[in-house]
């Protein structure tokens, strides 16, 4: 990011309806941060927690984690205390990033979190001797940049469905690796080191070929912050919207106005309210111009075929609806568009690296009627923070290669 911004640094990196950040704004704020962070005694692997709301300070903390290679961790700002508490000593967090709002939750457990030390503020709220207000925090000196290592690491912390979250620790290696289909799409290939990379937006931008991405679903959520890091490595805008609450009118509006051509949700719940909406506004006869909009992907939860239907009826897009997961992305997907009808609700296609195995582990060929388990061969997140056992569980080695099985049939 830091070789992109020296290419593109007048383009555009965040926008939300408020206002909007230059790439060259959004090293120097990260770079700033990083200083701060640095001066308060963070350093390489010190776990920095993002207890906070989709924005540009979300997207500039874990640039500035990047930049002292320290290491990210996403935290579902719904959580009260007890699973903050959780969270917070789980990730062996040593800073969070948090949100005015939640300040009351933050200093109800911070007592209980014995490693956690920097307590950054975002939004206004009163002078405590223990919170460090955020924009004084971008309000300094930039970190001169260093050399980091595909070895870094960061934090995807799973939803707790199926016992206590979990870190799935993912190395910027691994990231890019799954990176690969965006870039190709692109017409590129993975960068293999940061120059190439800065060429590689430069490129990018200049055929403006660039995705530029509306978050819907939160950043905590790996469907918007997987992609978001994918849309910032070739140099393409990331938006986020201000809403503490779902607005699909504010949606529209952004899709509008920053040229949106790619939207990230979760499901029925971001689809119905949004379709709605724009059914509305064409009764109305006050449509928003969405004509950039050319790809709506979902993930995480289902998205059901009557609401594709009618969202293609209302605009000519493809509709992506991924099946992955914390421990691994890519593992199918599903796509519709006016050409390209639904095959029925959750139902998908296997992945370039996807198998379905059996228990035993032997591969289970397309077109039997044998069920087995998804496994994921590429990319492969490094395993569980502090949780040996279920990394080899979960991770395991089969004939010489390793998987990703988080244990869908």
């Amino acid at each position: 990011w830091e070789a992109i911004s020296d290419q593109i640094g007048d383009l555009t990196a965040i926008s939300t309806s408020e206002n909007s950040e230059s790439w060259e704004e959004f090293e120097k704020r990260s770079a700033s941060l990083a200083k701060t962070f640095s001066e308060k005694g963070l350093k390489r692997d010190s776990k920095v927690a993002f207890y906070c709301y989709n924005g540009p300070e979300y997207l500039e903390g874990q640039f500035a984690a990047f930049k002292i290679r320290a290491i990210p961790a996403n935290v579902n700002y719904r959580y009260l205390d007890e699973e903050l508490a959780y969270i917070l000593n789980n990730a062996d967090a040593e800073a969070v990033l948090f949100d005015s709002s939640l300040t009351e939750r933050v200093d109800s457990v911070r007592s209980r979190c014995p490693k956690l030390k920097v307590f950054v503020r975002i939004g206004e709220g009163s002078s405590e001797d223990w919170i460090t207000d955020y924009e004084e925090a971008v309000n300094n000196d930039p970190l001169p940049r260093i050399e980091r290592s595909g070895d870094d690491l960061w934090f995807l912390y799973t939803g707790g469905t199926t016992g206590s979250p979990k870190a799935v620790m993912w190395s910027h290696a691994g990231l890019l690796g799954g990176m690969e289909e965006t870039f190709r799409s692109l017409g590129e290939k993975i960068p293999e080191n940061s120059e190439e990379a800065g060429r590689i937006a430069k490129r990018v931008t200049s055929e403006g070929k660039e995705i530029r991405q509306l978050c819907a679903a939160p950043l905590m959520h790996g469907t918007s912050s997987l992609t978001a890091l994918s849309t910032h490595t070739h140099g393409g805008l990331v938006s986020t919207l201000s809403s503490r609450t779902f607005d699909p009118r504010e949606l529209w509006e952004m899709v509008e106005k920053c040229k949106i051509t790619m939207l990230t949700i979760v499901g029925d719940a971001f689809a119905r309210p949004m379709i709605d909406e724009l059914e509305n506004s064409f009764t109305n006869d006050t449509a928003w111009d969405i004509s950039s909009l050319r790809l709506v992907m979902s993930s995480g939860v289902m998205f059901s075929a009557p609401l594709k239907e009618r969202l293609l009826d209302l605009h000519s897009c493809t509709i992506l609806d991924a099946l992955g997961s914390s421990e691994g992305t890519g593992m199918g997907k599903q796509v519709t568009s006016r050409r390209r009808k639904d095959t029925g609700t959750a139902r998908f296609f296997l992945g370039e690296h996807t198998r379905v195995l059996t228990e035993d582990g032997e591969e289970i060929e397309p077109g039997s009627n044998m069920t087995g388990k998804l496994a994921l061969g590429y990319p492969l997140p490094v395993g569980y923070y502090k949780d040996p056992e279920k990394t080899e569980a979960t991770f395991p080695t089969i004939n010489g290669r390793r998987w990703s099985i988080p244990g869908d049939w």
